[in-house]
């Protein structure tokens, strides 16, 4: 008779590197505050129809992982990575060529945001099989790559724009963002192998109990936890979209900081969240991820009133630093939470369903926020306000996924007491 062993011939941490070096790049579309102003200076347009394509970034990035997740899971993770890489630089180039708002959507919000959706999800999904040890600690460092994104990509693009203006900036930034990521799909990039488990390593009981879980999209939405997940993602994700795409307005018409200076607080920004993506993966592994989102909600919304009632430079730090550190868990803590509720085959297209979440934040968030500062004189205070409030309504229903998942643990375990054992 022969026995079946684990997979575990690929060099994961290979894989890994080329997922954060890839994801570098696509994170730099988190600075984009810093290039928002610029652009409307430039061309003529209104500050809420700049901070549109950005909302269009994230409303497509769910739709091309979904259609990604379905190569992904069918092993084309390297392919999708190289065409994810071009698309992003792309949209930049073209981006900052352009001279109508409608083209500057196009290029910018459909082209280079479908090309990170691309990029996210082929270093993600097929990385997350990689570490089913790890998963916490191995979503927090390529999420992480995102964060880290737009810690390098603020000051030096301010230091661009300076040089060179902000469009032939975008023009030479994309072709940057194009080149390194295809090489890191071709160097590093690597298909995880089916059934892979690192040696040694013995799988843990699968959320809610019972068999191992290994769900496709379908199975998925007819769970409950799936309409607590969703909308608990939306609460995360819309706190620190509107954060992140605001924050250089927020630093120079809220809290009088120069155009430098806000540069400074992007990258501060970028820099928390980093470190917030890889710290509560790591955290996770330890404490769980449902008690770490607790803890995510209850800090967000402790700075967003912060902000929205404080002033000067070091509330403005404070808030900064918080809430980096806060919308740097949402986004390592979903991924594994996806694959612990469904399973790691199914992966790519499930979380690309469940990111849909991030994406209805980001149609609005951004937008929404710079509106109610146009009609403020540039005060953020209502926003933050109303988003402390989305952030606890976030807290509610983590509580509320806690207790359908105990009770459905607890219904599992029941079910598996009362079978009978087969006679020898």
């Amino acid at each position: 008779m022969s026995t079946s062993r684990p997979v575990t011939a690929v060099n994961r941490w290979g894989v890994l590197s080329g997922a954060v070096i890839a994801l570098l790049m696509g994170g730099t579309l988190y600075s984009f505050s810093v290039f928002a102003k610029p652009f409307a200076e430039l061309r003529g347009w209104a500050m809420p129809d700049v901070m549109q394509a950005f909302g269009f970034t994230s409303m497509l990035a769910p739709v091309a992982m979904i259609g990604a997740g379905y190569f992904l899971d069918r092993g084309r993770t390297q392919l999708l990575m190289i065409a994810g890489g071009v698309l992003f630089g792309a949209g930049h180039v073209l981006a900052g060529l352009v001279t109508s708002i409608g083209a500057f959507w196009l290029c910018f919000g459909l082209i280079a945001g479908l090309g990170q959706g691309m990029m996210y999800s082929a270093a993600l999904s097929n990385t997350l099989k990689l570490f089913p040890d790890k998963r916490g600690l191995a979503s927090g460092m390529i999420t992480g790559g995102m964060g880290a994104g737009s810690v390098i990509a603020a000051p030096v693009g301010r230091a661009m724009v300076s040089s060179i203006g902000v469009s032939q900036s975008f023009v030479v930034l994309g072709a940057v963002y194009a080149v390194v990521v295809v090489l890191a799909a071709v160097l590093l990039i690597r298909q995880a192998p089916v059934g892979y488990a690192p040696a040694g390593w013995t799988p843990p009981a699968p959320v809610g109990g019972g068999a191992p879980t290994a769900m496709n999209w379908r199975q998925m939405i007819r769970t409950p936890q799936f309409w607590i997940i969703v909308p608990m993602f939306v609460a995360g994700a819309f706190f620190g979209l509107m954060i992140t795409s605001n924050l250089s307005g927020i630093s120079q018409d809220m809290f009088g900081a120069t155009a430098a200076s806000a540069a400074l607080f992007v990258s501060l920004l970028g820099a928390c969240n980093t470190i917030g993506r890889i710290s509560w993966g790591w955290v996770s592994d330890r404490i769980g991820i449902t008690t770490s989102l607790m803890i995510v909600f209850v800090l967000a919304a402790a700075a967003l009133v912060l902000l929205g009632a404080g002033a000067g430079t070091l509330v403005l730090a404070a808030g900064v630093i918080v809430l980096g550190f806060a919308f740097g868990g949402v986004m390592s803590l979903f991924p594994p939470l996806t694959m612990a509720n469904y399973g790691p085959r199914h992966q790519g297209v499930n979380y690309g369903i469940v990111f849909s979440a991030y994406a209805l934040s980001g149609l609005v968030a951004p937008k929404w926020a710079a509106s109610i500062a146009e009609g403020s004189g540039g005060d953020f205070s209502s926003a933050f306000y109303i988003a402390a409030a989305i952030a606890v309504c976030g807290l509610v229903l983590t509580l509320l996924y806690r207790g359908v998942t105990a009770r459905r643990s607890a219904a599992a375990s029941v079910v598996v007491e009362r079978e009978p054992v087969s006679a020898p």
